[in-house]
């Protein structure tokens, strides 16, 4: 500090002595709020309209082995969908894709939809046969499961959610960049800020820091992070098989996510500008007045693996909000759990103190 004025040098200190108590009263508030869903670990995380940061955590990351903690690294299921989305507009940026043309141009094959009604979910696309193979563990090629999939209404009409237009979205980015989608994402987006995050186990460096995914009540294992980490990767470009990828298998710290939620929220402001009659950004969900009254928020809820997990941001003032969960009981009021819907509330309510 001997460089810095002395003016300087009491703020840094005052700074320095106010993070600590920022901390601690975030925790006694969010063990509070999400003490009734008895959430196997969690990791919260605010940012301030004035760009303070605090964070609080609980619980395990694996069950009776590791605790979490602030660089715990969750898999955030559907927030991934950002990522894809930020993935697909900086192409369109590089002038490589045009997100108003048929997706088929990239594909090869005649699709009747556009990357911006997949980046919308009004593509007239359902998840049945996706799930089915899901679950089967077992994806036939994309032209196929696309034949397969199509909703009784015309592309853009209306809204509805799909995992399967998502990963469709995220074989657009593999197909033009001519490299894994996970590969380039981490290049783009993670790599060069030092962030350890991926759409695979096996390419997280820190894997003791994965958190494994868990039902609650029961507590009953749904996702063996490590075990996922040890088995080979496919590294080839192949936009037909791979789109299973881009909808939801994002791993990311808290910190981290907080960090790009706020950086691609500057980058890329189409992500939550309104899009047509989807009353979505391209990527996020827009709500008003849902986590705070008066207030916007911008973001995406992740669910799956019995995990919940939230990243929010209010783009008038910059405050945002994240919330990772790897298993926590589930009861929901509309799309929102209220895991998630009480904490992110309570995160906001702090950032306005």
């Amino acid at each position: 500090m001997r460089n810095l004025s002395p003016a300087a040098c009491g703020l840094l200190k005052m700074r320095l002595l106010t993070l600590p108590r920022l901390h601690g009263a975030l925790h006694a508030r969010m063990e509070k709020t999400v003490a009734p869903f008895t959430p196997a670990g969690w990791c919260a995380g605010v940012r301030r309209a004035d760009g303070e940061t605090a964070f609080a955590w609980g619980g395990e990351a694996i069950a009776g082995r590791t605790h979490a903690a602030q660089d715990t690294i969750f898999r955030v299921a559907s927030i991934s969908k950002v990522i894809t989305a930020a993935a697909v507009l900086s192409l369109e940026r590089e002038g490589k894709i045009n997100l108003d043309a048929d997706a088929g141009d990239v594909f090869g094959f005649p699709c009747g939809f556009t990357p911006r009604q997949l980046l919308t979910h009004t593509a007239a696309l359902t998840d049945v046969a996706y799930n089915r193979a899901a679950n089967a563990g077992e994806f036939p090629p994309l032209d196929a499961l696309l034949a397969e999939s199509r909703a009784p209404w015309k592309p853009g009409a209306k809204f509805r959610y799909s995992n399967l237009g998502a990963g469709a979205a995220g074989m657009l980015v593999e197909n033009l960049s001519g490299e894994p989608f996970d590969e380039f994402v981490r290049r783009t987006f993670f790599l060069p800020h030092g962030i350890d995050a991926s759409f695979h186990p096996q390419r997280i460096a820190a894997r003791e820091k994965m958190a494994n995914c868990y039902r609650v009540p029961g507590g009953a294992l749904a996702y063996d992070a490590q075990q996922i980490a040890a088995q080979p990767l496919d590294e080839t470009v192949d936009p037909p098989r791979h789109y299973n990828v881009p909808a939801g298998k994002l791993m990311i710290s808290a910190p981290a996510l907080l960090e790009t939620l706020v950086r691609l929220a500057d980058d890329f402001p189409s992500l939550y500008a309104p899009q047509g009659n989807a009353g979505r950004g391209l990527g996020m969900a827009i709500t008003r007045g849902v986590f705070r009254r008066g207030k916007t928020a911008v973001g995406h809820q992740g669910v799956a693996y019995g995990a919940v997990c939230e990243a929010w941001l209010c783009p008038e003032d910059g405050a945002a909000a994240v919330f990772l969960t790897n298993g926590a009981k589930m009861r929901s009021t509309g799309a929102l759990q209220h895991i998630g819907q009480n904490a992110v509330a309570a995160l906001l309510d702090f950032a306005y103190e």
